[in-house]
């Protein structure tokens, strides 16, 4: 009975963890001052976007555009944008005019889980 209890935990913590790391989106990503464009995508759709700052006033604005399977999340110099259902970030950087680095926090909800890729420029 306690090897079958054993085996049985062991198939269910083995099934439980995943192999893709931060739901197989990238944790980091750096644009240059001018600012640009990526695509990305990852293991899975997300249902939910939010950029963040984590300095205490970290809103973002979700907008949906004109076409209503697009979302599109906006917080000061970053976008995201989406399609509904499928797992491909689009992140836009505006120009960094400040002469300092800066750095915001796009936070990705799958299923349970949530990714994290920090932003710097």
């Amino acid at each position: 009975m306690k090897k079958l209890l054993f085996l049985l935990t062991s198939i269910l913590l083995a099934a439980s963890c995943t192999t893709d790391g931060n739901c197989g989106y990238p944790s980091k990503l750096s644009f240059p001052k001018e600012g640009g464009t990526v695509m990305m995508s990852g293991s899975y759709a997300p249902y939910n976007i939010e950029v963040l700052n984590y300095n205490g006033d970290g809103k973002s604005e979700r907008t949906v555009l004109e076409d209503p399977d697009t979302i599109s999340v906006q917080y000061s110099w970053l976008t995201v944008r989406r399609k509904r259902g499928t797992p491909t970030l689009v992140i836009t950087a505006e120009p960094n005019t400040t002469g300092r680095k800066r750095k915001l926090y796009i936070n990705v909800s799958v299923d349970d889980r949530n990714a994290e890729i920090k932003v710097t420029q």
